[in-house]
């Protein structure tokens, strides 16, 4: 793409590029467990507190993400020492959504 201002050239190029959508959910899942770790140890959290993280879900296919996301959160995730009964991951658009239960 090229852009003509007035009196001079100013030449723009916009990279044209893909990603593989693994990349993308190892990186927002990284940020689900950073948040997590956020609120991990002991604090004012405990029995009867659930924690809800909410994550942008653009690169998340029901069909296609659904068990790794479910696995990343039973082995990453649920072995934080998180004081809360249950996590909750919700995607801004609806299409993810996943609760675990957290072991005590």
């Amino acid at each position: 793409m090229a852009v003509v201002g007035r009196g001079e050239r100013q030449r723009i190029s916009v990279p044209l590029e893909f990603v593989d959508s693994g990349v993308s959910m190892a990186f927002h899942l990284r940020l689900v467990k950073e948040a997590a770790e956020g609120k991990a140890g002991p604090g004012r959290y405990g029995c009867g507190y659930e924690l809800v993280i909410v994550v942008e879900d653009w690169w998340f296919e029901v069909d296609r993400d659904s068990a790794g996301v479910a696995a990343f959160l039973e082995h990453e995730v649920a072995t934080l020492p998180l004081c809360f009964d249950a996590l909750h991951v919700v995607g801004w658009t609806d299409h993810l959504y996943s609760s675990i239960a957290i072991p005590r």
